[in-house]
């Protein structure tokens, strides 16, 4: 635990986190570059009074589609990267000017990344590049099986090299360019990442990336950083979140430099969780579930209906211009008809 905070039975009985550092002053008209003057600093920070509590939104459900990202860009408008279930291996855009209403905006040309990146995508992350437009890192896998061999069988040993690469675009939002030529990660078999969430740190302007490491014995959240935003190298510490945290959605706290870790708190139990961290993401306290996206009955694998049940994984957060805060998640629903409803849905803050 973050030495930093409180202990967790103190919090319970009322007690409240230190207060985090505040970020120092910066002016904006001689540091545009900075991240904490992009539009993704602004859509991607939450008050540190709010966003603890939700409620599900029962009029949205992006159906047949799950693992979103959101990606504010640079006209001030947003892109949503999900993952379509009846497309699997390929990345779908939604493109929205409030953060809540989406329309298709095309896929993610992931046909122009080298082979070395992956024959099938399932997940992508970004940040801004100091000149303005955004890097788009995205999760490809060699093959179906999940292994670099396509013609292993079975699931990945300790050792094995599964077969999934991270590697990035750069684009303006109109058009794209593929960056480098190959992973961005190791991929000796050391570490097996999944579900990749890039972040900024508003001190250093350091790229910092949190994955599942799902290598057997972790999984759970991880942490990379890079000089450069290109190559990441992991850190030391195996793991930042408890075994079965995982699926990391990094937030800045407005005006500090905490970070707050939106995430499945438990993957066999479809609940998701925060978690707070004032040392730049190398250790969280505050683990906790999210009230009113926690504690409903859920069957995993979320594949295999079980009625009747629901289940949510893969946070992420988004703030609108009018001050509401959204989250987006996967959701997995079986009725007790024994009807399977998958989708995107999305919840509001109600604090």
């Amino acid at each position: 635990m973050n030495p930093r905070w409180l202990p967790l039975g103190l919090l319970g009985l009322g007690c409240s986190p230190p207060a985090p550092e505040p970020l120092p002053n910066l002016d904006c008209s001689t540091h545009a570059d900075a991240i904490r003057c992009t539009p993704t600093f602004a859509r991607r920070s939450v008050p540190i009074d709010r966003g603890w509590s939700w409620k599900e939104d029962p009029s949205f459900l992006l159906e047949n589609h799950t693992v979103p990202s959101v990606i504010p860009l640079p006209d001030g408008s947003v892109w949503m990267v999900t993952t379509p279930s009846r497309k699997r291996g390929t990345l779908s855009l939604f493109r929205s000017t409030d953060g809540r209403t989406w329309q298709s905006d095309g896929p993610v040309p992931t046909h122009l990344l080298p082979k070395t990146c992956g024959r099938m995508f399932l997940d992508a992350t970004a940040a801004p590049t100091t000149d303005g437009r955004i890097r788009v890192l995205v999760e490809g896998w060699m093959s179906p099986t999940g292994q670099a061999d396509p013609h292993a069988t079975g699931p990945p040993k300790p050792g094995d090299d599964p077969g999934t690469r991270l590697c990035a675009l750069v684009t303006d939002g109109k058009t794209w360019t593929p960056e480098g030529t190959g992973p961005l990660l190791p991929t000796d078999g050391s570490l097996w990442p999944s579900v990749p969430a890039l972040s900024i740190d508003p001190l250093t302007e350091k790229a910092r990336l949190f994955f599942a490491d799902t290598y057997p014995g972790r999984d759970a959240a991880r942490r990379a950083t890079s000089p450069d935003g290109i190559r990441f190298v992991p850190d030391a510490r195996a793991t930042v979140l408890p075994e079965r945290h995982v699926d990391p959605d990094p937030v800045y706290v407005r005006d500090t430099a905490r970070l707050r870790l939106y995430h499945t708190y438990d993957a066999l139990d479809g609940s998701l969780g925060v978690a707070e961290s004032d040392d730049g993401g190398k250790t969280f306290g505050n683990v906790k579930r999210l009230a009113g996206l926690s504690g409903q009955t859920c069957h995993t694998p979320p594949e295999q209906p079980s009625p009747p049940d629901l289940c949510f994984f893969d946070p992420a957060f988004l703030a609108s211009a009018d001050g509401t805060l959204y989250l987006y998640y996967s959701r997995f629903q079986t009725t007790a008809d024994g009807r399977e409803v998958i989708g995107i849905g999305r919840a509001t803050a109600t604090d």
